[in-house]
């Protein structure tokens, strides 16, 4: 494979450099001649690299542009990480751009919010009306009193108008639904988050420990084909999951845990490689503090106590244990992505943390590695000197990060009087990513007033005042990504591939638009996205002529370094942490065991298919030709004793009475009973997206109740129940609880196996498998 140019290590790392050219960039690069060039039958075709978007993940792509139209999407094999490789959702990105439900101008609402009536307008009419709500809300109630959610990675911009305008009142979904226990966790304990992507050195461990992790089915691409390359190596898999996942059908040892209770797990292992003296004890006593205290934490934590809390055979949880010690540091246990689960999340990716650190796997190959460093310039936004109080109390969520818990804010927004007069929403479809729907549409038709940036009508859009249309990631630049988070770092940037195909725009000229309505010019004093991304460049020793054109470029990396920096305030592992004392939190990881199920009800818990990015591709007619509805799957042996038949079609109703569906009921052993597990994101609800609308049934609306994390305040939706209904009629789930179990599966020996021999031939002798532990077994219903 052609390696990417690389840039010098002083070129990274010196303090300035000269700036002036930064004003001199072309205003698009769709227009311009920069662009590898091919031929498509008799025409001219021109492949421009950019970053992909379908989700977050950033892998390279290479847009096939013929007469000024994208025809193709595919792989930039010059990107470090993806490789060449693209998902199902990057192959579909051309159908989001010429996705004929976009948005192709601004909008004003005309009709009651939540019906989706709206006239066109021209921008200038939209920010002057934007600017005008957002002064007014500020001089009357002050910078608090205007909220504002922002997802992706043009929403910085609009984060630094916000913290220059004085209000606190913001909010991240990926840090309060989804990773924000991690990050909190791992800052607590190291000084630093695990990264995104997760700094997780899965090609050289020679163990791999995913807890709930679905590598494959959430299609990070980089890290499935990382993950391919650990196990072609020869490391051995641990998967604790209660659903028989796509990785859990490559592991070694699936562990199928009763929900809830991966803490309980999580203290066994610890106590064992304690014990056991499997810890790497140089390490410990040379980087980590609070060890002692920590071995008498977890004396009783035994893997019989586990295996009554867990349901996981306490033979496997010893043999794992001993695994991890036989292969540290080379033990990657992956921290995780999507975090909050039952409301003590903080809690449990703490233990991941620390059974890290006890291995030395912090910093060390095969476990985690360290960011590398890339400086950038920047354009930013100043803060204001005195910014108000956040809503939620000092004493409360000391370790969130990115804001304040979107709770907060929705409850804000429906008190009497409201503190909250004004939502800016940007590339979040809320109604779909926060617990409580019902909740949030109150709240949005309670606001003074509502703006929501977005790509395509999604539910959100309906609600509110004036619409403003984003360019799609294929129309538009979002500034250089320095990509910190990978063994070999680089820069990579997003560019035009063609020009916008309606009167939309990026996210830079959004924000710089509603600065100068609300008469704040001197905030973003560049003039374009080019300006800002020159000024990104001035600090390296390339172009922005040269990064249009490669579309990558490689920089030294340092991720081992020869001793671990650790930025507590200890200067060591915080195995112990004062911190969380000090707050009155556990400093040392607590379990706290699961609510049962009420009788007859069955847990939710919702993942993802790989063809889609939850609720942001249902509209996409490629994926939707691939996936166009979620099931509920169901254990098959509980399954057939409620009475039901694999295609059934149901309802499911929640523990508050509220029902969602119909669904088609798959009935599988690959799971653990006990449980309704689907695909998110589904059941959307806006007319406007003609193909994805009332596709399938819609999990949040039954998320009605949520967990609060206490450090972050990050909201845990695994704590609703369900009941199917069929015909309208209620089904009992009877209570089956299978026995200890843990299913032992031995790759390496199945590998090495020889082809099996022809019939009339006698097959060569080879040695058995070793067995699984006497206890070791399939849940009630085969595995």
């Amino acid at each position: 494979m052609k390696r990417s140019p690389t840039l010098s290590r002083r070129g990274f790392l010196q303090l300035s450099a000269a700036t002036a050219a930064a004003a001199a960039v072309p205003r698009s690069a769709a227009a311009d001649p920069l662009r590898r060039r091919g031929r498509a039958g008799d025409r001219e075709a021109a492949l421009v690299p950019s970053i992909c978007e379908m989700c977050f993940w950033k892998c390279g792509i290479r847009g096939k542009v013929v007469d000024g139209r994208l025809v193709r999407i595919e792989g930039n094999p010059d990107h470090p990480l993806s490789r060449g490789r693209l998902c199902a959702r990057g192959n579909a990105g051309i159908d989001l751009l010429y996705d004929p439900d976009r948005l192709r101008g601004p909008l004003e609402r005309v009709g009651p919010r939540g019906q989706g009536r709206f006239r066109p307008i021209s921008w200038d009419e939209a920010l002057a009306r934007v600017g005008a709500e957002f002064r007014r809300v500020i001089d009357t109630y002050g910078p608090d009193a205007l909220a504002f959610f922002g997802h992706g990675t043009s929403a910085k911009y609009p984060l630094s108008m916000m913290e220059h305008l004085g209000s606190r009142t913001v909010s991240s979904a990926s840090f309060f639904q989804c990773r924000g226990p991690r990050e909190a966790a791992y800052t607590i304990t190291f000084g630093m988050t695990p990264g995104s992507p997760e700094r997780v050195d899965l090609g050289q461990a020679r163990a791999i420990v995913l807890l709930g992790t679905h590598l494959g089915e959430n299609a990070h691409v980089s890290q499935v084909a990382h993950l391919a390359d650990g196990l072609a190596r020869g490391a051995t898999l641990v998967v604790v999951d209660p659903r028989y996942s796509v990785v859990a059908s490559k592991a070694d040892w699936w562990l199928p845990i009763r929900p809830g209770t991966d803490t309980a797990l999580l203290l066994a292992w610890i106590h064992l490689v304690i014990e056991r003296k499997l810890y790497d004890e140089e390490y410990v006593v040379r980087y980590a503090t609070g060890f002692e205290r920590l071995a008498e934490h977890v004396r009783p934590f035994d893997a019989r106590w586990a295996e009554a809390q867990t349901g996981i055979a306490a033979s496997a949880i010893e043999a794992t244990a001993e695994l991890f010690g036989a292969t540290r540091p080379a033990v990657a246990l992956h921290p995780g992505r999507q975090t909050a689960w039952y409301g003590n999340d903080t809690q449990r990716a703490r233990a991941v943390a620390i059974l890290t650190a006890l291995l030395g796997a912090w910093g060390r190959p095969g476990g985690l590695f360290y960011p590398s460093p890339l400086q950038l310039g920047a354009c930013p936004c100043d803060p204001k000197d005195d910014p108000a109080q956040p809503l939620c109390p000092e004493d409360q969520y000391h370790f969130r990060q990115e804001g304040i818990p979107t709770h907060c804010i929705i409850e804000n927004s429906l008190a009497d009087p409201p503190p909250v007069r004004a939502w800016l929403v940007w590339g979040q479809n809320l109604l779909q990513s926060a617990p409580y729907p019902q909740r949030t549409a109150e709240a949005l038709k309670k606001l003074d007033f509502v703006c929501v940036v977005d790509i395509l009508p999604t539910e959100i859009t309906q609600y509110a005042d004036i619409v403003l249309p984003e360019s799609t990631y294929l129309e538009r630049y979002d500034g250089v990504f320095a990509e910190r988070n990978a063994q070999q770092p680089f820069l990579a940037l997003r560019q035009p591939v063609v020009p916008p195909v309606h009167d939309t725009r990026d996210g830079f000229a959004i924000t710089r638009g509603i600065l100068e309505a609300v008469g704040r010019s001197d905030c973003l004093p560049c003039a374009s996205i080019e300006e800002f991304i020159g000024l990104q460049l001035a600090k390296t020793d390339i172009s922005f002529e040269e990064l249009r054109r490669k579309g990558i470029v490689e920089a030294p990396g340092w991720p081992f370094p020869e001793e671990p920096k650790l930025y507590t305030d200890s200067g060591r592992i915080e195995i112990y942490s004062q911190a969380l004392a000090e707050k009155q939190f556990p400093p040392l990881p607590v379990y706290v065991p699961p609510e049962r199920n009420p009788p007859g009800m069955l847990r939710l818990i919702a993942g993802r298919t790989p063809y889609h990015s939850f609720a942001r591709s249902l509209n996409n007619r490629r994926l939707d030709a691939h996936v166009d509805d979620n099931p509920v799957f169901v254990n098959d042996e509980q399954g057939r004793a409620m009475g039901l038949v694999d295609g059934d079609r149901v309802e499911l109703e929640n523990q508050d009475q509220v029902r969602s569906g119909p669904a088609v009921v798959r009935l599988t052993p690959g799971l653990r009973p006990g449980i309704a597990y689907t695909w998110h994101g589904f059941g959307g609800r806006s007319p406007a997206l003609r193909r994805g609308f009332n596709r399938g049934w819609s999990d949040n609306t039954l998320t009605t109740r949520f967990a609060v994390d206490p450090e972050t305040g990050a909201s845990g939706m695994r704590v609703n129940f369900v009941r199917i209904l069929r015909d309208g009629v209620p089904l009992e789930a009877p209570e089956l609880e299978p026995p200890p179990t843990a299913v032992f599966r031995d790759r390496k020996r199945e590998a090495a196996a020889p082809p099996p021999a022809p019939a009339a031939a006698t097959p060569a002798a080879t040695a058995p498998p070793p067995r699984p532990p006497a206890d070791s077994a399939p849940p009630k219903g085969g595995c």
